[in-house]
């Protein structure tokens, strides 16, 4: 169960039980079977199926890699794939059944990801140093079910009918990490591009130690579209508070409601571009954006801190004010995986749009909820070995 020390007799093959739920599968259950030990493997492999009991189809996640360790620059070198299906969306049949008088099921929309990389990760010059930069490049492949309109023509007849979608898009990824005990940092470049936009991203986290315990945090953020034309772009624009469930088009994070517009699914999101703590219903810039975000310590050793963001981007992402802003509270529940913000202040502009809609105060308050951290190769790495 999780892992043990090697038997060199004998091949090892790890266990854990995992249960897990999003709005659509509803609850997931099965197992996550690898060979992640306490020495890296040169082979390795994560297998993860799971039964969803709402939509009766499997679901689940896997990965297999395999390590090289070149003698000259790089330390190592990684050839692998990942991949994932679960539900994303559905099409609730009740209100057309009602005008038809038909009896059909609702319609759930799967996606499929499939992801092949290469990873290099540089030779330090020293072995004790807190330095390290890797290089990956990623081909993301997704096949999105979405709903055939023509299908909706012919509804009384036929019900609804899906299609899958295929998309690509290419991830070019640098980061440098100095994890040195005074002022950490971890410094990132992206390149993205598909058949018709390309765009960049550099984004970078500083933690300003001002006493053994207590940092404070500061992350500055800058993107720009390279290529493609103002309709390609308006897909993969950059998000001003950074990504609800239907905004991450990678599905690289994990959601409970992807794509809800109220309730517990809305007030979930990604801590991604622009990263405004208020949902801003706005805000979505097709050619440019750059932000800054700060973080108090913690108040009086409680897990709370004070939370400031700014932003701005060209006119697609604005409406009167140069400047989006907000303010408020943040409640560290799990550092890094759960994090509840609670906005106070905020520009004008914002407040202006989120009363039009009736946003509510409780829907004004947002979380973050990063399940897909907790990975069983990067839990034993980096919690059972240090």
């Amino acid at each position: 169960l999780i892992t043990k020390l090697e038997n060199p007799q004998k091949t090892q093959i790890n266990y854990i039980p995992i249960l897990g739920a999003n709005f659509y599968n509803g609850f997931t259950l099965g197992a996550a079977i690898y060979n992640y030990g306490f020495y890296q493997n040169r082979f390795e492999y994560l297998v993860a199926p799971m039964f969803a009991f709402n939509t009766k189809t499997p679901v689940g996640f896997a990965e297999v890699n395999y390590n090289m360790y070149p003698k000259k620059r790089i330390q190592q070198l990684t050839l692998g794939v990942k991949g994932k299906t679960f539900a994303y969306d559905y099409f609730d049949t009740k209100g057309l059944n009602e005008l038809f008088g038909t009896n059909y099921n609702s319609l759930y929309l799967n996606y499929y990801k499939l992801v092949p990389y290469i990873q290099l990760e540089f030779k330090k010059k020293k072995a004790t140093s807190n330095v390290q930069q890797s290089i990956t490049y990623s081909n993301v492949n997704l096949f999105t079910d979405s709903l055939s309109t023509s299908s909706l023509t012919n509804y009384q007849s036929s019900g609804p009918h899906k299609k899958t979608v295929y998309s690509f898009v290419n991830v070019l990824n640098y980061q440098f990490i100095n994890k040195r005990a005074i002022d950490p940092f971890d410094v990132k470049a992206n390149l993205q591009h598909t058949a018709s936009m390309a765009k960049i991203t550099a984004s970078l986290l500083y933690k300003i130690t001002l006493t053994k315990k207590y940092f404070m945090e500061v992350r500055a953020f800058a993107g720009y579209f390279v290529a493609g034309n103002l309709s390609q772009r308006s897909y993969y624009s950059f998000r001003t508070s950074g990504y609800q469930g239907s905004d991450d088009y990678l599905f690289d994070n994990n959601f409970a409601a992807r794509n809800q517009r109220s309730g517990f699914g809305y007030s979930q999101f990604a801590e991604m571009d622009g990263d405004l703590k208020i949902p801003v219903l706005f805000g979505y810039a097709a050619r440019w954006m750059t932000a800054l975000n700060l973080k108090s310590p913690k108040i009086f050793g409680l897990p709370l801190k004070v939370f400031a963001d700014v932003a701005t981007s060209d006119a697609t992402g604005l409406l009167k004010e140069k400047w989006l802003w907000d303010a408020g509270i943040n409640v560290s529940l799990i550092a890094g995986l759960v994090e509840v913000y609670i906005p106070f202040a905020y520009s004008q502009d914002i407040r202006t749009v989120l009363d039009l809609n009736n946003v509510l105060f409780i829907n004004r308050i947002r979380f973050t909820f990063n399940l897909q951290k907790l990975k069983p190769k990067d839990f034993i790495k980096n919690r059972l070995t240090e």
